[in-house]
């Protein structure tokens, strides 16, 4: 095997790794935590039949908020090792199209128009890894713009390098691709861990990179913000 194919085998097998860390990770501890307070909670509440009514309630809106993360968590799970199974499957896509579909059977609370987009071509890319990584970014962004309606812009670069796939919420000329901005975003996600786009984002992020792109982030979660999805070329 030659030196080029030895280190493409590397490069690989190191993406791989990674998935699988944080596909264990999840089953051993981000899955575990709202699984525990939902038992807490449903203890707390046996204890609390008889008791004060406000506390029921707030208890029981605790354990259904941990119900839906998990259920959520679980769906972005099961979607991303559906994807890292069946490998890169490309298409000639329709990018505004697509997002209009996942706009439309999501139910996310955002809207996108021409208006705020520039040309968009269509171009060669996974339909499902495109369309399982924007919705980790606007349902990161709709929850921490607490289900405010995100109005959506889009654009498309290519290069010798491959396609550049912008996705961006609120003006564009508010989040600019300076690494301060990027360093910002990364912050904040830190400090905000009970967001469970946080999840999604991240299974998307080691799926990319096993195709052999990346992604960056520039803005603020629940402000305006810009996704950048960069694919290589389509062979």
């Amino acid at each position: 095997m030659s030196a080029e194919k030895d280190f493409a085998a590397s490069v690989d097998d190191a993406g791989t790794n990674a998935f699988r860390d944080r596909v264990q990770r999840a089953l051993s501890h981000d899955l575990r935590t709202p699984l525990g307070t939902i038992a807490n909670y449903a203890t707390i509440l046996e204890y609390h039949e008889q008791g004060k009514p406000d506390e029921v309630r707030v208890f029981g809106s605790r354990i259904r908020a941990s119900a839906v993360r998990i259920g959520a968590m679980l769906e972005a799970l099961t979607e991303a090792l559906r994807l890292a199974r069946a490998g890169s499957d490309t298409n000639d896509v329709d990018l505004a199209g697509l997002l209009r579909e996942l706009l439309s059977s999501t139910g996310l609370s955002a809207t996108y128009t021409e208006a705020l987009a520039r040309p968009v071509r269509r171009c060669k890319v996974d339909p499902a890894l495109v369309s399982f990584t924007w919705r980790a970014f606007l349902e990161l962004q709709s929850e921490a713009a607490s289900h405010a309606l995100l109005e959506l812009g889009l654009a498309v670069e290519h290069d010798e390098r491959g396609t550049a796939i912008d996705l961006w919420t609120g003006a564009p000329s508010e989040h600019t691709a300076d690494p301060a901005l990027a360093q910002a975003f990364a912050r904040e996600l830190q400090e905000r861990p009970a967001l469970e786009g946080c999840f999604a984002l991240g299974l998307a992020e080691d799926l990319v990179r096993l195709r052999g792109g990346s992604l960056g982030l520039w803005g603020r979660p629940g402000a305006a913000a810009r996704l950048r999805l960069t694919l290589p070329h389509a062979r």
